[in-house]
């Protein structure tokens, strides 16, 4: 594993372990958030659930690509959503920036052969 690829993977999976923590907590500013996004807090509790399980399973170098890719698409979803509840760009530039950490990691675990395609 590239000293790179590492370095991202220990940022991602910090910043996934306690966003999910926040959300399985029900963190108050993510609540109010999600009813901006007008979704139940039972999408709230799946989206923590698979940040962690993201942040733990990306360390497993087989489906690491495909684990970053995952954890990519969560997050246009969550770009989606700040958009379409006309959130300020300082709101999504969190969820845009971790985008494109991951899509860097993703490509970069593909590239070292990182991504198990049966």
């Amino acid at each position: 594993m590239s000293t790179l690829l590492l370095v991202l993977k220990i940022v991602l999976s910090a910043v996934f372990a306690c966003a999910g923590i926040a959300k399985l907590i029900r963190a108050k500013p993510l609540v109010a958030q999600f009813h901006d996004f007008h979704l139940p807090l039972e999408i709230m509790t799946f989206i923590g659930i698979l940040e962690l399980l993201g942040a733990a399973v990306l360390w497993y170098e087989p489906i690491s690509f495909w684990v970053l890719a995952s954890l990519a698409c969560l997050m246009v979803g969550a770009v989606k959503n700040h958009i379409a509840a006309k959130h300020p760009v300082s709101r999504l530039l969190p969820a845009g920036v971790l985008f494109g950490l991951c899509a860097w990691a993703a490509a970069l675990a593909h590239w070292l052969g990182q991504s198990y395609t049966g």
